[in-house]
């Protein structure tokens, strides 16, 4: 029996979402330059046709994988903005929903490796610009969060920058450290990854 339209819409968005995913997974492991959709479809176990399908090219499929995590970024920046006035609270519930995905979603760490591999290697490529200037907001926009902590004493005084790349250097580290350790990691408490900026020894409630 031939499948109904929402059926088949429903296996189209299954397999764009496979091929996102390992597509993800070869940018992330090997670069941009050293991965192929040749390899990406013999990973997603489907034909070079079938991806063509889908994506036009592996420079279309690899804007479109980055542009995920730009808007992932921009995300986290409004929900910042729009919570500046609980500094603590905002930020403490960031770090429960990284710590959470980053445990539950292996793309969540996959995504992690791939902007520290794309950043690092400086390749020009517009998308690319695009997540720097992205991730550099986010390090100011989160500086901001502090500082606005510091003036109301819930955040310890110092660099509200340096704080902030502090901040988002634990993070990248704890991503790559599930993504190596895989089962065997275990995801540090909000708690302790929050402690370097804590003026109290007594416990904040949230």
């Amino acid at each position: 029996m031939a499948r109904t339209k929402e059926q088949n819409e429903k296996m189209m968005i299954k397999t764009k979402h496979i091929i996102v995913e390992v597509a993800l997974s070869e940018f992330a492991l090997k670069g941009y330059s050293n991965s192929s959709i040749r390899e990406i479809a013999k990973s997603a176990n489907m034909s070079i046709g079938i991806m063509y399908r889908y994506f036009a090219s592996k420079e279309e499929l690899f804007h479109y994988v980055v542009r995920e995590a730009i808007c992932s970024l921009a995300n986290s920046i409004s929900e910042i903005e729009s919570n500046i006035c609980k500094p603590y609270e905002t930020l403490y519930n960031m770090t429960v929903k990284v710590l959470s995905d980053i445990n539950t979603n292996k793309s969540v760490a996959l995504y992690f490796l791939l902007m520290a591999r794309l950043l690092i290697e400086g390749d020009s490529m517009s998308v690319i610009d695009d997540l720097r200037t992205q991730d550099l907001l986010l390090f100011d926009t989160t500086a901001n969060l502090i500082e606005q902590g510091q003036k109301i004493n819930v955040f310890r005084d110092g660099d509200p920058l340096q704080m902030s790349l502090f901040y988002f250097s634990c993070i990248q580290g704890i991503a790559n450290m599930k993504f190596f350790l895989k089962e065997a990691f275990i995801s540090p408490r909000v708690e302790d990854v929050l402690a370097f900026l804590e003026p109290y020894s007594e416990k904040k409630e949230v």
